[in-house]
């Protein structure tokens, strides 16, 4: 009985102190780790979208310069090959067939497209880039899924007014193909649209998260490691000795004093081991001077 309660105690304390400093470092270093990794990972999500962006200011930049001039000269309107919107949007469709975690959209709340009108949220964003008249970052709720998205102006050029100024200025083809309705009367230098480049925000978090459990994996492990170590010491160093010295103890109270107490040890355990072997001589001697 004195043998279990002894063990039981004594493990049993070493335990729950262990469980407590494992919640205790697991709650202040897993939040540490998931904010750290939420921070790295979004870093990393915001050089995607620069990246991204930068692609699309590209495309911008080679219809500007090479192939609006070059076509324009000699009178042909092909909409992919002068309309950095239009070229886009096609390369887009097949980025994202091959990355669907991707968003790339152009949107104007005067397209020609009806597909380009903002969507939900689309109009916050738009209205934002068109007061600030500069590229942001935003968060932009899709469907059920949330992204990072940079939002990049348009602004209206002159050679947008080859299809945007009016109906009756526009190409027979872009009037036969989006109508009379929508997607004229911009005016040069007006912000009439954005560009959405953005990283969908559901994996950035859960890299967040499995690295929070892989930090809790390791600190169990690291901790196990530990309670078994310390649980083996205590029970050969402390509850094997304490159990001995109290069935000594035991057998000394009830007059049983002919068994030696021996041990090498130095330490206090060692000290309580002769302290008791005093005691017993001392009890022996005395009932051998009472057998008198």
């Amino acid at each position: 009985m004195a043998d279990k309660k002894a063990k039981t105690s004594l493990t049993q304390s070493v335990a729950r102190n262990l469980l407590i400093i494992y919640l205790i470092s697991l709650a202040v270093l897993g939040t540490a780790v998931y904010l750290y990794g939420k921070k790295q990972v979004l870093n990393e999500a915001r050089s995607k979208l620069r990246l991204l962006n930068g692609m699309a200011i590209a495309i911008h930049d080679v219809v500007k310069s090479e192939l609006q001039p070059h076509f324009l000269k000699k009178g042909e309107f092909y909409p992919p090959v002068i309309s950095s919107t239009v070229l886009l949007k096609l390369a887009s469709e097949k980025f994202l067939e091959r990355h669907p975690d991707y968003l790339v959209r152009v949107i104007s709340d005067n397209p020609l497209d009806p597909n380009d009108l903002p969507r939900g949220e689309e109009q916050a964003i738009l209205d934002a880039v068109r007061r600030e008249n500069r590229g942001l970052i935003r968060t932009l709720k899709v469907s059920q899924n949330t992204y990072m998205v940079h939002a990049q102006p348009i602004v209206a050029e002159k050679e947008c007014m080859i299809c945007h100024y009016s109906p009756e200025s526009a190409p027979r083809f872009i009037v036969e193909q989006y109508g009379t309705k929508s997607g004229y009367g911009w005016k040069i230098g007006e912000v009439v649209g954005a560009t959405l480049v953005g990283v969908q925000l559901a994996p950035v978090l859960t890299i967040a998260f499995v690295r929070t459990m892989i930090l809790a994996v390791i600190l169990g492990a690291f901790f196990g490691v530990i309670f078994f170590a310390i649980n083996s010491f205590l029970r050969r160093q402390v509850v094997t000795p304490v159990v001995e010295l109290t069935e000594a103890a035991q057998q000394i109270s009830h007059g049983k004093v002919d068994k030696e107490l021996k041990t090498d040890r130095t330490d206090e355990i060692g000290d309580l081991y002769r302290a008791i072997e005093l005691l017993r001589r001392s009890i022996q001697v005395a009932l051998s001077r009472l057998k008198r």
